[in-house]
Parts: structure tokens; C-alpha cells; sequence
């Protein structure tokens, strides 16, 4: 977690770190693979965040906005948020 320059640096200090079961997919403006949160909430990026699994969940992806996210359901081409 940055200590508030936002630049992730080794000396800042690790918060979580996860390991998940499922597959994470990304599709992040500019084609970068890491976005992150500012302290009000808003996200580095636009895009999709989606869990790849063989359950089928209510919500399985995330669209993110630069003020907002929404919780969605992948049809297998795009995120549709709820």
C-alpha cells in the first residue's frame, strides 16, 4: 500500500497479499494489468475485473469508472453490471 506519494515502493508496507482459486481477468484501459484506489475511493483506471470459474455465481465481474464500480455478470464476451 503506497504510504501516500502514490508510488508503490518496496519500503511501503504489504497489506494483503492473496492467493486466489480462480483465474482473475483484466481488461484495464491503456492495456495495463494493475489499477488501484486512491483514499476517497476512485480507480487509476476504467475497465473489467472478472473471476474465471466453473461455478456460476450471481456476480462474477467488476466494472470499474474512475468514481464508481459496479458488480456484474459475465455472458462471455462482456461484463453487464446489476
Amino acid at each position: 500500500m503506497p504510504d501516500g506519494n502514490n508510488t508503490l515502493e518496496t519500503t511501503d508496507k504489504l497489506v494483503v497479499q492473496k492467493t486466489t482459486d480462480y483465474t482473475i481477468a483484466s481488461s484495464l484501459s491503456f492495456g495495463d494489468t494493475q489499477f488501484k484506489f486512491d483514499k476517497d475511493g476512485a480507480s487509476s483506471h476504467n475497465g473489467k475485473i472478472r473471476l474465471v470459474s466453473t461455478a456460476a455465481p450471481d456476480y462474477d465481474c467488476i466494472v470499474l469508472f474512475s468514481t464508481r464500480i459496479n458488480p456484474g455478470k459475465w455472458d462471455g464476451a462482456e461484463c453487464n453490471a446489476k
